[in-house]
């Protein structure tokens, strides 16, 4: 809700692959073995296979095994990144905006996230380049 590409999210998330996936990670006999997977399946393809966590985390080493506090650090980051590059001189988009407000208080509460990605959408999908 509110987001510009919500049909294709719909259409990626609800294929019956993706919810077989979905029900597996959320078993109690599967704890572990959706991470272990995912890290062990980077070093064959970009897309992970069990990327249907609730929380929205992803479950790649770059983000710390998907710890809610290193996704926290680099979100913040790429959100002050994002904020420097726009001031001097680059495009701000939706990616960055998200950055930023992901890092806020409250920012995952239902009304928040609709809102903010309503005051975001006016902005470009992606940074443009030269």
């Amino acid at each position: 809700m509110g987001r510009p590409d919500r049909d294709d999210q719909l259409k990626e998330r609800l294929t019956w692959n993706k919810l077989g996936l979905a029900g597996f990670s959320r078993s109690s006999e599967s704890a572990l073995i959706p991470m272990a997977a995912d890290i062990g399946w980077q070093f064959f393809d970009d897309e992970p296979l069990f990327d249907t966590r609730s929380s929205g985390l992803k479950t790649t080493v770059s983000s710390f095994l998907g710890n809610p506090t290193g996704d926290l650090i680099s979100t913040g980051l790429a959100g002050a990144a994002g904020v420097t590059s726009a001031m001097v001189g680059d495009d701000y988009s939706q990616t960055d905006w998200q950055n930023l407000t992901r890092t806020l208080p409250f920012a995952r509460m239902m009304g928040a996230v609709q809102f903010l990605n309503w005051v975001g959408s006016g902005l470009p999908r992606r940074e443009l380049r030269d």
